[in-house]
């Protein structure tokens, strides 16, 4: 069977090896030892770029570009993408499009194939914008909308996966879709290190890793780390994640401005393996304070590690993972995350027994059985 994956990835081809982003490398490689071949629907760069961290060397993997930067007009640029989704689809049995992603509505109605799936990781709920009249929030309100008639329109006739139970209920409630659980990660059984809850220190070691913009609760967490200082709490804070050079002076300027700018590191992009494992293993407590997700991979990560974790309950996190595996916080809220810190350090004996839980969690949510179980889903519906 031939799967065709479109998502708003940018790939490098070198040689026979292909670079891409590792949320989207790791698991497609998995993929690739059950379909006999899978093609990526996806745009290609010039030159290997920073966020391209992981190699993909497999013969059955094969890039089908959505290249087309050499044109700016739209209707041409709209016309050369369907030119192209209606060549390569004829290739594939199934098209699975990992979405949200910009083009999915144009992709999805000019890819000829069988059977079609939608695999949605994000959250419904908590992404919708408050609606107040300014420019850049009707624009928000607007795309938002414009996303919601593109789903309606492709769930019409798709099988829709998600992944998480949460966000299965969601799209049940709000678009009335029937959608299966899917669930995706990164971290392969093999790179699991011995369960060993190695304690909290001090000063305690916090560990911040995503996209660092503010919805992601940056902000929240560099507050926190200032209460923490003003109660004689001594804490460090790595920021792992790309981050835009101006927001990245405003979080400075945030620092200096609480006297924590010695106590927060700003590390820049790091590779998905064994810099990134080493991260989470020098760090007491993983913080992850988002306003909303669909399911980050980095709570699998942390949980590969033994790395105790502190997370808001949003989108589809409090689907998979619960009170007795995750420390859970409400999002915009610097006192509690503060307060999340000090129990988990108080109360050692109870944090361990989450690091051992959300451990054995993670191992049953690898990558290897997440590849399964959507070959499991794809085969049995194309019986």
């Amino acid at each position: 069977m031939k799967l065709l994956i479109h998502h708003h990835a940018v790939a490098y081809n070198e040689g026979k090896s292909i670079w891409i982003q590792s949320s989207i490398g790791a698991w497609v490689r998995e993929l690739s030892f059950y379909f006999s071949e899978i093609g990526l629907l996806v745009h290609i760069s010039k030159e290997k770029l920073p966020i391209q961290d992981y190699q993909i060397c497999s013969s059955n993997i094969k890039i089908q570009s959505l290249e087309i930067n050499d044109t700016k007009n739209r209707i041409n640029r709209n016309r050369l993408i369907k030119k192209k989704c209606k060549t390569v689809s004829s290739q594939y049995d199934c098209l699975l499009i990992r979405g949200i992603t910009p083009r999915q509505l144009l992709v999805y109605n000019n890819c000829d194939v069988k059977t079609k799936y939608y695999l949605f990781i994000q959250s419904l709920i908590e992404s919708k914008p408050e609606f107040k009249f300014t420019k850049n929030d009707i624009i928000a309100w607007a795309f938002y909308k414009y996303r919601i008639l593109q789903l309606n329109r492709i769930f019409k006739s798709c099988n829709v996966l998600s992944n998480s139970p949460q966000t299965v209920l969601e799209l049940s409630k709000i678009m009335n879709i029937k959608a299966k659980f899917v669930p995706t990660n990164t971290i392969s059984l093999e790179e699991f290190e011995p369960m060993e809850f190695r304690g909290i220190g001090s000063p305690i070691k916090l560990l911040f890793c995503a996209r660092v913009n503010k919805e992601k609760g940056i902000e929240e967490l560099i507050e926190a780390v200032s209460i923490l200082k003003l109660e004689g709490v001594k804490t460090t804070l790595t920021v792992i994640g790309k981050v835009e050079p101006d927001y990245e002076k405003k979080l400075i300027r945030l620092c200096e401005s609480r006297n924590v700018d010695v106590d927060v590191i700003f590390v820049g992009f790091v590779n998905f393996g064994m810099d990134l494992m080493a991260q989470y293993k020098e760090s007491d407590i993983y913080v992850l304070p988002s306003w909303h997700e669909g399911f980050p991979k980095t709570i699998w990560e942390a949980g590969a590690n033994c790395t105790p974790i502190i997370v808001t309950r949003v989108g589809g996190i409090s689907g998979l993972v619960n009170d007795d595996e995750v420390f859970f916080i409400n999002a915009k809220c610097p006192k509690e995350i503060s307060e999340g810190i000090k129990s988990l350090t108080s109360n050692q004996e109870r944090t361990e027994d989450r690091v051992i839980s959300m451990y054995k969690k993670a191992q049953s949510y690898s990558v290897e059985n997440c590849a399964k179980k959507l070959f499991q889903v794809v085969n049995y519906q194309s019986e």
